[in-house]
């Protein structure tokens, strides 16, 4: 496993302690988003009491507990809100939901590993209909269903900046800089073993790094979500 790019490392550091503070409530109004999404369906999905309003990671891998009684559709829901999943993509997504449904209850059972999980995922999405998802939306199904949590979420701004941090092609990105289908499960693998690398390496969590990694975005970007746009070039 290379070394970490010195340069890069020192900034990312000095970055972490904002960027971990304080957990943040993320995403859509879960109730409004099903809301808006489930009545352009093929099928009637069953009544729900959804939780309304956002949620933190806590709450989220609360939620998706295999205990908690929520079912596994209301996982999916509930994620797709969190990581702010667009409508139609939700509608591509919920259609074609019975195929993705078997992974996400063999995670809430602890009975699929999360690089299995991403092999099954890989799978599906590689077929030639749209699903309304890639690597960055089932990464957070990964992470959130999975008890263990140690299938990091892989999105275009954690990919950027472990491909910056390393200086390696680590995770593969289309020309419009989203995780694109090369990516099979040994990228993903990598992608892992390093964030657990530089969690032990800064004395942190892994998921604070991954935290970390994908910064805030917006008009008022964040230090590190900054220093990664002027630093790669998608």
């Amino acid at each position: 496993m290379n070394a970490f790019v010195e340069e890069h490392l020192e900034v990312f550091c000095r970055h972490l302690p904002d960027a971990t503070k304080k957990e943040q409530l993320v995403g859509f109004d879960i109730k409004k988003w099903w809301g808006d999404v489930s009545p352009q369906l093929d099928k009637n999905y069953p009544v729900t009491e959804l939780p309304q309003g956002q949620m933190t990671r806590t709450q989220l891998k609360e939620l998706c507990q295999f205990e908690s009684g929520w079912r596994d559709w209301e996982c999916a829901v509930a994620i797709m809100a969190w990581g702010v999943q667009r409508r139609n993509h939700g509608v591509m997504l919920f259609n074609r939901f019975k195929e993705i449904e078997p992974i996400i209850r063999d995670m809430r059972s602890d009975i699929l590993t999360p690089f299995d999980a991403y092999k099954r995922f890989d799978q599906i999405w590689k077929q030639p209909k749209p699903l309304g998802m890639g690597a960055a939306y089932f990464t957070k199904l990964i992470f959130f269903c999975e008890p263990s949590h140690n299938g990091y979420i892989m999105d275009q701004w954690t990919s950027k900046s472990i491909n910056l941090l390393t200086g390696e092609n680590i995770v593969y990105l289309s020309d419009a800089g989203q995780v694109n289908k090369w990516n099979c499960v040994k990228n993903y693998e990598t992608y892992c073993s390093y964030v657990k690398e530089l969690a032990s390496k800064l004395n942190t969590s892994s998921e604070e790094i991954e935290i970390a990694m994908f910064s805030k975005g917006g008009k008022k970007k964040a230090g590190w979500r900054q220093y990664v746009v002027d630093h790669t070039n998608k």
